[in-house]
């Protein structure tokens, strides 16, 4: 479980599975040493043909070895693949808090001294006790696991896929098609005239500027007594005022004088004409995508280069790769499963000849990799190692 992998929070295994998967184990010991005891005896009756000594050391020979076998079993599978014979049979696992990884052997020993010095020193109620804490803790942790800060999950936990995250888009912010660069036909940019319009329409002009009520002085002369006449550019007089020359008997209204105000230069006719020609839009380079490998349980990673993924993979086999090494419980991860890389901002996938093969599964489609061929990669789609699944995903 890493810590930076909100995608990857597991569901703890209760107290009850978890006493439950101890009462196993313990009544599995009990049958190896009740076989021991039986092996013993009969030792001990054979032996008797013969000397003493012989007796004895065929009792403790035949009583000692299906013990110890038992126990480097059990250490082993516990420390190594994260389980007891009591928890395999429940579907639980014991793994490291942080990593979802199981602790190894040393750790796994360390775990279960602590829990039989809890028991055996205060009679059994330190178990009672432990179940206690554990339960109301949030991990559901006991004293033995925080000792070598361990958790207890179910195996399911472990193939898990990652919640796909959720990003509502910008409100407001109009999803904009881009042209497609492959169409010779019709090039990005282009000083054709625009859609719907012929190219022999005359230009489109800006509607006439007003110098009116802006302050502008009237820079042609005026005879007095004449209102002057409109002209390109210039909006006519007000309502109730005509462009005729009035007669000598009539006075034409005398408009109200307007506050001089910002100077603002009249358009030229030159400017007032759109520039047809389509300039180069100013573009900054998107910047490439960072794919992400996300495991059902475990720490994600970057695809920075060619990552040669499985259980033990060999970056030897691939000039400038790196290894990404999976915790896979059931083995069906081959020791070097799959090579993953970009193409430009592709991702893809190729199958190194694995035993089980590599799946991606996209919604309800399923493609199955080829050895030596690249399949490529879409934003959430999960890539099946055998039975361990990793989802793909784009960094922020």
């Amino acid at each position: 479980m890493s810590a930076n992998s909100p995608q990857s929070t597991p569901v703890y295994a209760t107290i009850g599975s978890r006493i439950g998967a101890y009462f196993l184990d313990v009544l599995l010991f009990g049958l190896v040493y009740a076989l021991g005891f039986g092996l013993a005896f009969l030792g001990f009756m054979l032996g008797m043909r013969g000397s003493d000594s012989t007796a004895v050391f065929l009792m403790s020979l035949l009583y000692v070895v299906p013990l110890l076998a038992y126990g480097v079993y059990v250490v082993y599978v516990g420390g190594v693949k994260g389980y007891t014979p009591g928890k395999q049979i429940l579907g639980l696992r014991v793994v490291d808090a942080m990593t979802g990884q199981p602790l190894g052997v040393w750790r796994f020993i360390l775990r279960n001294i602590v829990l039989g010095l809890i028991g055996n020193l205060t009679c059994g109620i330190g178990w009672i006790v432990l179940a206690v804490v554990a339960n109301n803790d949030p991990r559901r942790q006991g004293w033995h696991d925080r000792a070598v800060n361990s958790v207890v999950i179910p195996a399911s936990e472990l193939n898990r896929p990652a919640p796909q995250s959720q990003t509502d888009p910008a409100a407001g912010v109009a999803k904009v098609p881009l042209l497609d660069s492959s169409n010779k036909s019709r090039p990005l940019h282009s000083d054709a005239a625009p859609l719907g319009i012929s190219p022999t329409s005359p230009p489109l002009t800006p509607p006439p500027l007003s110098t009116q009520g802006l302050g502008i002085p009237n820079t042609s002369p005026t005879p007095p007594g004449q209102i002057p006449a409109t002209k390109p550019g210039v909006v006519g007089p007000p309502p109730g005022m005509t462009t005729s020359t009035p007669s000598s008997a009539q006075t034409p209204p005398v408009p109200t004088p307007v506050q001089p105000g910002p100077a603002v230069q009249a358009a030229s006719s030159a400017d007032s004409e759109i520039d047809e020609a389509t300039r180069m839009a100013a573009r900054q380079a998107s910047k490439a995508p960072t794919w992400v490998l996300v495991p059902a349980f475990g720490i994600e990673h970057v695809v920075a280069e060619q990552v040669l993924v499985g259980r033990d993979p060999d970056a030897s086999l691939v000039e400038g790769s790196t290894a990404w090494v999976v915790q896979d419980a059931e083995k069906t991860v081959s020791k070097t499963h799959a090579l993953v890389g970009t193409d430009g901002d592709a991702l893809w996938v190729e199958d190194w000849n694995s035993t089980n093969g590599v799946l991606v599964r996209r919604g309800d489609t399923e493609i199955e990799a080829s050895a030596g061929e690249k399949t490529f990669l879409e934003m959430g789609d999960i890539i099946l190692l055998g039975d361990f699944e990793v989802k793909v995903r784009i960094h922020g």
